[in-house]
């Protein structure tokens, strides 16, 4: 769970992103959708630590346990799926994947 109260990041004179009070239940994976501009990687950052901000932002999970996909990611135009899977997860065996991986 992330809980999150009084979120504000400004740059300069201006707040970029402000989220009063929010609760994510992400034991089971979460997605953030949003048109651009709109504080996506802003707010991914703040929950990663690598943001200021102002507020509280507290989790149940250990940072080291976060991943993070970015829409924009550079991977060899040669590299086959599978290998790029193991590399974001972090394992070796992807039998948990086999109905997707063919």
């Amino acid at each position: 769970m992330i809980e999150i109260r009084n979120l504000i990041v400004e740059k300069g004179e201006s707040v970029i992103l402000k989220i009063p009070n929010a609760s994510i239940d992400v034991s089971k994976g979460t997605a953030i959708f949003g048109e651009n501009g709109a504080g996506k990687t802003t707010f991914v950052k703040c929950i990663l630590g690598i943001e200021r901000y102002k507020g509280t932002i507290e989790s149940s999970i250990c940072k080291n346990k976060i991943q993070v996909l970015m829409q924009k990611n550079s991977y060899p135009p040669y590299a086959k799926t599978k290998d790029i899977l193991k590399l974001i997860l972090d394992k070796r065996d992807l039998s948990s994947l086999s109905t997707l991986l063919h």
